[in-house]
């Protein structure tokens, strides 16, 4: 008689087949490189500027050299335009009978910016007001300012900043008009 053999069946084994080698994975590319110290591109639209500001003040009046201090705080719109409100102060030795010389400065204006590299010139004008004591008889305390100049901000690191800044001041008082300058150095912190 025939016997005819079957096949056994076979049982599948399970096994984790180790897949087909694959090509190497390629190495991820090299970040860009970042710009210098990290001011091509404004990150940020607030700053504000502490510091000392030193104003020659000269009238038909009284001339003084006062010391103070300066805030300003900036919005920026874009990288280069900004809206700029300040405040300075000036305070100076004894004239006349006991009198010292105070100076107050306000105004807000247009500030833009001259490039955004570590170090960043601008340029502004502000306008506003200005509070002059002692009070004299040739008019009252209070009185329009106009301020126009330029500077530099060098950055410390991408947050913060030091300034120098030069600027003419113009005001109004004592029915006359003054042609003032006033230096500043100030910390600025970008926010």
């Amino acid at each position: 008689m025939l016997t005819q053999t079957l096949p056994k069946p076979r049982l599948a084994a399970l096994s984790f087949a180790r897949s087909a080698p694959s090509a190497e994975l390629a190495p991820l590319p090299e970040p860009l490189p970042r710009p210098p110290y990290g001011y091509n591109e404004r990150d940020y639209n607030l700053e504000l500027a502490l510091g000392v500001s030193i104003i020659r003040f000269s009238s038909s009046v009284y001339d003084a050299t006062g010391v103070g201090f300066h805030s300003a705080a900036a919005f920026f719109f874009n990288n280069w335009l900004a809206i700029e409100g300040a405040v300075s102060s000036g305070f100076a030795p004894t004239i006349f009978a006991n009198e010292h010389v105070k100076i107050l400065t306000y105004g807000a204006g247009p500030k833009i910016s001259l490039g955004r590299q570590r170090m960043e010139p601008w340029v502004h004008v502000l306008a506003g007001g200005i509070h002059a004591m002692p009070q004299t008889a040739l008019g009252g305390k209070n009185g329009f300012q106009v301020t126009a100049g330029a500077g530099a901000d060098y950055g410390l690191n991408p947050r913060l900043s030091v300034r120098l800044e030069g600027d003419y001041v113009g005001s109004r008082l004592f029915s006359t008009w003054q042609n003032n300058f006033q230096g500043i150095v100030a910390f600025v912190i970008h926010f």
